[in-house]
């Protein structure tokens, strides 16, 4: 099983470039980037105004001509939390070094979503063999759902609560 909990110190919050101008509007403006993309492997957390700012932002950097090669990696994308029911809207997207399996055991967990995408989930779904099953607190605690390769609705519930989540 691989953990991650993004609250704690590793957060680092990458704001793509289409992002400069809401850096001089208060505060409360910024804390609800539509689009997140956050690792699992390394706690990284990307967010931008638009999907494709998103995009843009997680392409990988290239070596300059002088420089030694990047290494490839393979990034694989876990799952979506959407902001909307039907798997619509502005979404959080995480990933890891590696798919779910076949078992039905915990294959990786996000223990706390970071502050943007804390408590604004009400529609997910799974990619890359996974499921989600989603949880109202920090560390797993509270109410559940799923585990579900996808849902168009979590649920009044769980509507806008989830704090953390497992893929299986």
């Amino acid at each position: 099983m691989h953990r991650s909990n993004l609250i704690g110190g590793t957060l680092a919050l990458v704001l793509a470039l289409s992002l400069q101008p809401l850096l001089t509007m208060p505060a409360s403006a910024t804390t609800a980037l539509p689009y997140c993309s956050a690792s699992i492997d390394t706690g990284l957390v990307t967010c931008a105004v638009t999907e494709n700012g998103l995009r843009a932002a997680l392409q990988p950097a290239t070596a300059s001509p002088t420089s030694a090669p990047i290494a490839a990696t393979t990034t694989y994308v876990l799952g979506r939390l959407y902001d909307d029911a039907n798997r619509t809207g502005a979404y959080f997207e995480i990933t890891a070094s590696g798919p779910c399996d076949t078992s039905p055991d915990v294959d990786w967990e996000l223990s706390s979503l970071p502050t943007v995408w804390n408590d604004r989930a009400s529609s997910f779904q799974g990619y890359s063999n996974c499921e989600l099953r989603v949880y109202e607190n920090t560390a797993f605690g509270g109410l559940s759902y799923g585990a579900y390769a996808f849902t168009d609705y979590v649920g009044d519930p769980m509507n806008d609560r989830t704090s953390s989540v497992r893929f299986y």
